[in-house]
């Protein structure tokens, strides 16, 4: 007796003992173990293992009570034998245990990371205590239990272990990305639970993460070509907001020249270089376009230096003239009366944030980053540190700011977020801070009719420049209109000078000696 047979025999047994099966349906469960014998014998697997469960549940003659009965019986095999087996569905047959607090805690050790040959399962348990934090609901929590069950089983069919592998979990996220079976739902949530499970290996913790899909090539094929690129980027020790931009103006190149292949990136010339110029183009304003064309002539440099296409391409690109400056754009007090009424009809949250940007001239970020120890309630004021110049701000905190914020506080901030030091988080879980707040001030602008929909920029800092147009009314000088908006450098007040338009009428030179007409001898002609 082989040890397949032995199993077959065992499985029975316990059916057996169970006592709660008929003898028909005894019967029938020893005429399907007898089936998976037979298929054994003839396709020579003396015990079991995965290839033989697979075989066995495709072995259905088109069958679906047959298939079912396979993946049942192959379900009891695999509970006795211990295999770990995966059903053609990418889940365990049986659920192996998950490992218990202790266990978690010796795998994790003192510095609280994961210990090297730790399970994947140890670390399954430690993220999804981890995420506990975050105030997700159950079914939320579900749905990422779900994926970790997934990559449990996919890891085990890919290395025959539960040992926690990177490189694997990575791998089944890429896997999901392609997989056109899955809704998007399933690719984001694999992708979410893979990320949190590699940061909580190694680091013990995981901070909540908007997951979002990473910019990729058109092809396959040409994104080889972008990693060589980025590649070369980093060599070059740029920051990463510099190789960003040089990967997006990559990215764009290739899809304004229909390029999908390698053979199609060594055939550029003149007219692909043109394709790539009106492209860039039609979604660039003139001054968006001086910064978006040096990027293409330093794209097409790489790709001749490094073989992929024709060297000197990049002397086709021309960089158009831009001149700086510019009216700086507010709201007309009309607008501006408009927008303070209609607030009332948004949200405590989205109300108070917006009236920070509006009544006191704080930045988008500095609003997201607000904490509770730098609201002075004694003294209504507000002292922070700037979040773009690291330089200290003291504010007074007028009530009808501060009256706002009070009943975003008392009335509508998640309960699950006590203890969290930011006073603005979002609306869902995770209670978290916000990364933007560029929607939440577009979307309030155009519901109050203050910006049209096909108007420009409509975030935060638009109300900020409109207190700045506000003060310069008032007669505040330059220099304490400076202190107000937490400038550091003098020259940061600039762009505020177009607002001034007494100012400017000032400045403007005398043109009353322009266009009469002078006379040089008897010839009658102007000069």
């Amino acid at each position: 007796m082989n040890k397949l047979e032995d199993v077959a025999r065992q499985v029975l047994e316990r059916e057996r003992a169970r006592g709660c099966l008929a003898e028909t349906t005894m019967d029938s469960l020893k005429r399907y173990v007898n089936q998976m014998l037979a298929l054994a014998e003839s396709a020579g697997f003396a015990e079991p293992c995965q290839d033989l469960y697979d075989a066995f549940a495709a072995d259905d003659r088109g069958s679906t009570e047959r298939r079912s009965m396979h993946v049942h019986v192959n379900k009891l095999v695999d509970a006795v034998a211990g295999t770990r087996a995966v059903n053609p569905g990418g889940m365990f047959y049986n659920e192996p245990d998950m490992p218990t607090a202790e266990e978690v805690e010796a795998a994790f050790g003192k510095a609280g990371l994961a210990g090297e040959g730790a399970g994947v399962l140890v670390v399954v348990a430690r993220a999804d205590a981890e995420m506990a934090r975050f105030g997700l609901t159950q079914s939320t929590m579900g749905q990422y239990r779900h994926a970790w069950r997934e990559l449990a089983a996919y890891l085990q069919v890919k290395n025959g272990s539960l040992l926690y592998d990177e490189a694997g979990i990575r791998a089944f996220a890429d896997e999901a990305r392609k997989d056109p079976r899955l809704p998007e739902w399933r690719r984001k949530i694999r992708r979410k639970a893979s990320a949190v499970l590699v940061e909580v290996a190694l680091t013990g913790t995981c901070e909540w993460r908007l997951e979002r899909e990473g910019p990729r090539a058109p092809t396959e094929e040409l994104e080889v070509l972008r990693a060589d690129y980025i590649g070369f980027l980093r060599a070059r020790n740029l920051a990463a907001t510099t190789i960003g931009l040089q990967d997006w103006g990559l990215r764009r190149m290739l899809e304004f020249s229909g390029a999908t292949t390698l053979d199609d990136v060594a055939s550029f010339g003149a007219d692909q270089v043109a394709a790539m110029v009106g492209g860039f183009s039609g979604i660039c304003t003139t001054r968006s376009l001086s910064t978006a064309l040096p990027v293409v002539r330093r794209a097409l440099d790489y790709l001749g230096e490094a073989g992929f296409c024709r060297a000197g391409l990049s002397g086709l690109v021309m960089t158009p003239y831009s001149q700086r400056g510019g009216e700086v754009t507010f709201l007309p007090v009309d607008d501006e009366v408009r927008l303070v009424q209609s607030l009332q009809e948004e949200s405590a949250r989205d109300r108070a944030m917006m009236l920070l940007a509006l009544r006191l001239g704080l930045r988008d970020s500095d609003i997201r980053s607000l904490r509770f120890d730098e609201v002075d309630w004694v003294h209504d004021r507000i002292c922070l540190s700037q979040q773009k110049t690291g330089v200290p701000l003291t504010l007074p905190l007028v009530p009808e700011v501060g009256n706002a914020i009070m009943e975003y506080i008392t009335g509508e901030r998640p309960s699950s977020a006590a203890g969290y030091p930011y006073v603005f988080v979002r609306e869902q879980a995770p209670h978290v801070k916000l990364t933007s707040l560029y929607t939440v001030c577009s979307k309030a602008l155009r519901r109050s009719g203050a910006v049209g929909e096909e108007e420009g920029p409509a975030g935060m800092h638009l109300l900020r420049r409109t207190l700045a147009r506000r003060m310069l009314e008032a007669s505040v000088t330059h220099a304490v209109l400076g202190d107000a908006l937490g400038h550091s450098n003098p020259e940061s007040g600039k762009p505020y000078i177009s607002l001034d338009s007494r100012m400017l009428a000032a400045c403007a030179l005398d043109l009353s000696g322009i266009g009469f007409p002078a006379w040089c001898g008897g010839g009658g002609r102007r000069a």
